[in-house]
């Protein structure tokens, strides 16, 4: 890690959005584009090119939308709240849905709308028996983070809950399809009931349809064909376009081989705007996981190990829910230097990374669907500025491995071998290397930069290009 890249310093103009008169002509709305454009160079910068009160390069890069915005209409079907309306819809950590999933498709639809596209989530609420009594449920439409939120109405009812939703996206999404031409289709792949509507609507009005995939179904549901697992093989295939985590999916769902893009996440821009202070980490050395407690990702090793490391002044902390939960309890009753906090808003989680020494993902690299993923827990680890453990995940692309510590021996005795290693180094060295994973994800896999990906492909398809 000594050899680590550090942050590059470099300046680049910010975009800007033109209003013109219609009787203006092209070429005058690029002259005046490029006359604003230099002004706010100028203002930034100041006229002998140094830097005034702007923020860092690395910001200015994640955070800078396109110059020429992309002139497109996204609807988004998803499952996707705006954070305010999630956390008022459900109130209660432990039944609450998947949060990382919210995560996800938020920050996209904001990237695909910083860059200029309008955007409109068409939203099935993530309801359930088990998270909500209610039996009818209507959420009011709103607007964040310049996204449109229009959320289905849902009956609780299993089995009705998916065919109510189906017929609403399907709807919601024909009548946005008829009102305007240049509107486009993305859909969560995996969410059967408002992605099926959605896909059919397009179809019948012949629109782009852009299919994003963050799972292989039948790693969703192994052992079994259940009718989700059917559902989502069968629609799978007819997307026109693709987001996918890894190359390796393209043979698993993309058979028909159209065009596709590899985006293993997206780090929120606005991180950039959060410093990772090595004088407000926590006071004893803190080894932090979050996400799925189940046995199967490992966590029973890491805290096997983290026992077996014996490191002195140090604490392992978790945060989630899964199959190791009881018995994580019963250790931490036995063990003060272990704390299970159980599941918590995520907001609450990425403070707690940014306060940690270390962040760990102990995720086992033999099981197969490996090959097909990349965990998003490992973007979120790296643009909090806390350096990150990680064992060599399959999927996980080489130009991360300068920017964190691999983990090769997956064992309980491996785990402990590393952490007596790092959590040993000299401060400053761990908080700096932190530092440097941060500022690669921010410049290059910030939800701005990935959705701007998403647009240009796109924008492809639109214009006959291959």
């Amino acid at each position: 890690m000594a050899n680590m890249p550090m942050p590059r310093h470099e300046f680049d103009s910010a975009g800007i959005r033109s209003s013109i008169g219609e009787a203006a002509s092209d070429r005058v709305v690029v002259r005046m584009r490029r006359m604003v454009n230099r002004a706010l160079q100028r203002i930034r910068l100041g006229e002998s090119g140094r830097q005034t009160n702007g923020p860092p390069r690395t910001q200015d890069r994640c955070l800078a939308p396109r110059e020429i915005p992309h002139n497109v209409r996204v609807l988004y079907a998803s499952c996707a709240c705006s954070y305010r309306r999630f956390f008022q819809t459900f109130t209660n950590y432990e039944e609450m849905p998947g949060q990382q999933v919210q995560k996800y498709h938020r920050l996209m639809a904001q990237g695909l709308a910083g860059n200029g596209a309008r955007v409109e989530m068409v939203t099935a609420l993530p309801i359930s028996r088990s998270n909500s009594k209610r039996l009818l449920v209507a959420v009011r439409d709103d607007i964040a983070e310049g996204v449109q939120y229009h959320y289905l109405p849902a009956i609780n009812i299993p089995g009705i809950r998916n065919l109510v939703a189906a017929l609403g996206s399907f709807a919601a999404t024909s009548n946005r399809l008829m009102r305007d031409e240049s509107a486009v289709v993305v859909c969560d792949a995996l969410n059967v009931s408002v992605a099926t509507g959605a896909i059919l609507a397009a179809k019948l009005q012949r629109r782009v349809t852009v299919g994003i995939v963050t799972d292989i179904p039948i790693f969703l549901d192994p052992g079994k064909k259940s009718f989700r697992t059917r559902a989502v093989e069968q629609y799978m295939n007819r997307f026109d376009l693709y987001v996918l985590l890894t190359d390796e999916m393209s043979q698993r769902v993309n058979t028909r081989g159209a065009p596709y893009i590899v985006l293993e996440g997206q780090v929120d821009s606005n991180m950039a705007q959060r410093e990772n202070q090595i004088d407000l980490k926590y006071p004893r050395k803190v080894c932090l996981y979050s996400g799925s407690i189940d046995k199967k990702y490992g966590v029973r090793a890491l805290v096997q190990g983290f026992i077996a490391a014996g490191c002195s002044e140090s604490e392992l902390h978790i945060y989630g829910s899964g199959d190791f939960e009881d018995e994580l309890a019963t250790i931490c009753a036995n063990h003060e230097s272990i704390k299970y906090f159980g599941t918590v808003a995520n907001e609450q989680v990425v403070t707690a990374q940014m306060s940690a020494t270390l962040l760990v993902n102990p995720r086992p690299t033999s099981d197969e669907y490996t090959r097909y993923s990349f965990p998003s827990k490992n973007l979120e680890y790296m643009v909090s500025g806390t350096p990150l453990a990680t064992t060599r995940l399959p999927g996980m692309p080489g130009e991360y491995l300068p920017y964190v510590y691999i983990l090769d021996d997956e064992s309980a005795e491996g785990i402990a071998s590393m952490l007596r290693t790092l959590l040993a180094m000299p401060a400053a060295e761990l908080h700096e290397s932190g530092l440097a994973g941060r500022a690669y994800v921010l410049e290059h896999k910030s939800n701005l930069l990935q959705a701007r990906r998403v647009l240009d492909m796109i924008d492809k398809r639109r214009s006959g290009l291959p």
